[in-house]
């Protein structure tokens, strides 16, 4: 087990058994490490366990593990008003991933992402990738059901405070890398980048590097900072006063828009446009 991952451990089992709120922190400052494997490949069959899974999954438990919560998420996973749609499409994506492979296997040809970007195209047919796949898709939903059970469940205000500063020091983290990338030790991320994905952290566009962060490589990066940019930006207005809302928050969106622009990402461009 490396360094990064029994670090992550040891926060990942405090969040899950104390009493404070590291587990709603902890899924934002995992979330810059998009290639950090915290469980070793061969014990979880060649699929890459990332520290956001795992932190993501603490929080769906400890949310749930209130009635009010339980109660909020089940009515707005089954209203189609709320997150209805959501949950009609994570079940056809989880269906979709069985069916689709097997129906479509030697017919297609795919490039998985565990191969570097040299290899060669292998046939469809199903692998353990299906299955990740649909199990990521399974807990995007029940991490939205929480968010709504945890913000409704209790105090509103304070909870909503709590949980855009979650997203704020998630943010920092993600600066933090973008800028050590930024910089040019590359070489100082490679711990946080044992997963099996292909890593391509090392690319350029003309004679400028692109920004990959602690990502396997720059379009994941930039499409993680647009779109938490783009969140903290939209929920500016619902931070209280102080030294947070008039300094830090607008320096830390600012960042990390402009290292989405560094990270020369269609994904970033299209996402900061619309």
């Amino acid at each position: 087990m490396t360094i990064p991952a029994a670090v992550f451990w040891f926060l990942a089992i405090w969040a899950l058994l104390s009493r404070s709120t590291l587990y709603v922190y902890l899924p934002w400052l995992c979330l810059p490490f998009g290639a950090l494997a915290v469980v070793d490949p061969s014990m979880s069959f060649g699929s890459t366990i990332l520290p956001l899974t795992v932190a993501v999954a603490i929080f769906v438990v400890k949310t749930a593990n209130h009635r009010d919560s339980r109660r909020i998420m089940w009515r707005s996973a089954t209203d189609i008003k709320a997150l209805g749609l959501f949950t009609i499409f994570s079940l056809y994506a989880v269906v979709s991933a069985y069916i689709c492979p097997r129906i479509f296997a030697n017919r297609i040809w795919v490039l998985p992402m565990r191969m570097a970007v040299q290899d060669k195209a292998v046939p469809l047919g199903p692998t353990t990738a299906n299955f990740t796949q649909a199990a990521y898709t399974l807990l995007s939903l029940l991490f939205a059901l929480a968010l709504v059970g945890y913000l409704r469940s209790g105090d509103f205000y304070a909870r909503r405070q709590t949980l855009i500063k979650a997203m704020l020091c998630g943010a920092s983290v993600l600066i933090v890398t973008g800028v050590i990338d930024w910089l040019g030790a590359k070489a100082s991320l490679d711990i946080l980048r044992n997963g099996t994905y292909a890593i391509v952290g090392y690319t350029t566009l003309g004679d400028v590097g692109r920004i990959t962060g602690a990502f396997p490589e720059a379009s994941a990066f930039g499409a993680t900072t647009a779109t938490l940019a783009c969140i903290l930006y939209f929920s500016y207005a619902s931070l209280s006063g102080g030294l947070l809302k008039r300094w830090i928050a607008p320096a830390v969106v600012t960042l990390l828009f402009f290292l989405a622009a560094g990270a020369a990402s269609s994904t970033a461009y299209a996402g900061l446009l619309v």
